[in-house]
C-alpha cells in the first residue's frame, strides 16, 4: 500500500506522514523506517529500505516507510523504489512526501 502526500512545507508533508503513520497504521518507533536527505536520497538508501521492508514488524501489523521528500530521489533510486512499489510486501506501508 503506498500513499502520496503532497503540500507545499516539506515540514507540513513530513508532519502529515507521522501522524498518518502512528494514528492510522498504530505503528511504534521500531515499525516506523524514515529514509530521508538533504539533498538527495540514493540507491543505497532505498535498496536498505526494501531489505528492512521485508522483516517482519516489531509491533505493529505494518511496517510504513516514510520518504521525505520524495522529490530529492536520484534516479536510480527512483527506478529501484519501483520494483518496490509494484511488488509491495503485505505488511508494508510506504509514504511518499
Amino acid at each position: 500500500m503506498s500513499y502520496l502526500i503532497t503540500g507545499s512545507s516539506l515540514e507540513n508533508r513530513q508532519q502529515k506522514a507521522m501522524t498518518m503513520a502512528k494514528d492510522r497504521f498504530h505503528t511504534s518507533n521500531f515499525d516506523t523506517i524514515i529514509i530521508s536527505g538533504e539533498t538527495s536520497i540514493g540507491i543505497g538508501q532505498i535498496r536498505d529500505l526494501s531489505h528492512q521492508l521485508n522483516l517482519k514488524p516489531y509491533n505493529s501489523e505494518v511496517k510504513v516507510a516514510i520518504i521525505h521528500p520524495g522529490e530529492i530521489l536520484t534516479p536510480e533510486a527512483q527506478a529501484s523504489l519501483l520494483k518496490t512499489l509494484e511488488e509491495p510486501n503485505i505488511s508494508s506501508v510506504l509514504i511518499l512526501t
